[in-house]
């Protein structure tokens, strides 16, 4: 992939979601634990699931909240927790982002709602563990639930050069020689992930195509078709090879008649699975393969 201007393409977003996880370390316990079985007190610790099954709602937000974000988004450094987000897909992130955390928000106030039922069902399950100190008040609950999307500008290797009096020529070009090669290295990876995930959506069409044990629905190209329609959005290289490779996978697979491909013969899934591996063969090409 040739260089890419980034900072007119893309920025980064970090999605955080906070859910306590409603478990405490048991001194008491522990240190019991650790005497019967002749160990020292650092051997180990108990810890306590102070309720069972709470905060259902807000843990379903998270999770589609989580899948969306991932969806919408590209790879970028690992251990940053920060994701590629495609310029053009900037609106529809956000405002989806701002419906669930209006979601989330609701979701606690009904959770929070059932915590007296979870303290009272929690008397039983733990016995003699139980503590009424462990449990925090619904205002302190709520303190332990967050949502936050965050959006960053990409990095430039251009603002390095306020530094120079400081740090000197040689060393400003050494950053900024290196960020900008990190920078091309995760656009690459990012990239990399857009025909990966085509790639894997025409491969498993050929399995389905190859399988004679498999009966061709009206949705077996769905996946197919949505990613098509995403892809000139998430694409933020603008790569005009894949979007020509996009157009013949919507003009070929994406039309497939599974009437005919329901019969028996076979003859119409063979033509399919040959034009699909056509497609996929293709695709070498933004591997260097």
């Amino acid at each position: 992939m040739h260089p890419i201007n980034l900072e007119d393409k893309a920025m980064l977003v970090c999605l955080t979601i906070g859910i306590w996880g409603a478990t405490k370390a048991d001194q008491e316990v522990s240190k019991d634990t650790n005497q019967r079985w002749g160990a020292q007190d650092r051997a180990g610790k108990y810890l306590k699931k102070l309720v069972e099954n709470a905060f259902p709602r807000c843990k379903s937000v998270r999770n589609k909240a989580s899948s969306f974000h991932r969806t919408n988004t590209l790879p970028w450094e690992d251990g940053t927790g920060m994701r590629l987000l495609p310029a053009k897909n900037f609106w529809t992130y956000m405002n989806r982002m701002k419906d669930l955390e209006r979601e989330f928000e609701k979701s606690l106030i009904s959770d929070i709602d059932e915590w007296p039922l979870h303290i009272t069902k929690a008397k039983a399950i733990l016995g003699d563990m139980f503590k009424r100190g462990d449990y925090p008040s619904p205002l302190e609950l709520k303190q332990k639930f967050y949502f936050k999307s965050a959006v960053f500008p990409m990095p430039s290797a251009s603002t390095f050069g306020n530094f120079i009096t400081d740090l000197g020529q040689e060393a400003v070009e050494a950053i900024q020689k290196n960020l900008e090669e990190r920078l091309q290295r995760s656009a690459s990876g990012a990239f990399r992930d857009i025909t990966k995930n085509f790639y894997e959506l025409v491969k498993e069409l050929i399995d389905k195509l190859q399988d004679p044990g498999y009966t061709p629905t009206s949705n077996m190209v769905s996946s197919l078709t949505k990613y098509m329609t995403m892809l000139p959005i998430m694409d933020f290289t603008e790569n005009p090879e894949l979007d020509v490779l996009r157009r013949e996978t919507e003009a070929k697979l994406c039309t497939l008649n599974t009437d005919l491909l329901r019969q028996h013969n076979g003859g119409e899934r063979g033509k399919a699975a040959i034009i699909a591996q056509d497609i996929l063969d293709k695709m070498g090409a933004f591997w260097g393969e």
